[in-house]
């Protein structure tokens, strides 16, 4: 079973050649790219913005429901659930 095969991708992969020489872009993400997805940056980063976060990604699985795209969004909800209820047991 590789990357996407079940369920979409999360994040970003490698950048391609040559990259920005700007200083503000981690090397480090350029080579390998960012795979975390929003729900695991924001609990490492703040979580007084955790339930921002949880209430915008309800909103996108809406959306995708409204679109047909019930697989995604049944996905989304169901990832919200398990961290929601792991953050309660806390």
């Amino acid at each position: 079973m590789g990357p996407g095969e079940f369920y979409q991708v999360v994040g970003v992969g490698p950048h391609s050649k040559p990259w920005p020489k700007d200083e503000r872009f981690d090397p480090e993400l350029l080579e390998n790219g960012d795979r975390r997805n929003v729900l695991e940056s924001v609990t490492e980063a703040e979580f007084k913005d955790f339930e921002f976060i949880i209430d915008i990604e309800r909103k996108i699985a809406l959306t995708l429901r409204k679109l047909g795209r019930e697989n995604e969004a049944d996905e989304i909800i169901r990832r919200l659930d398990a961290v929601t209820e792991v953050i309660d047991e806390a």
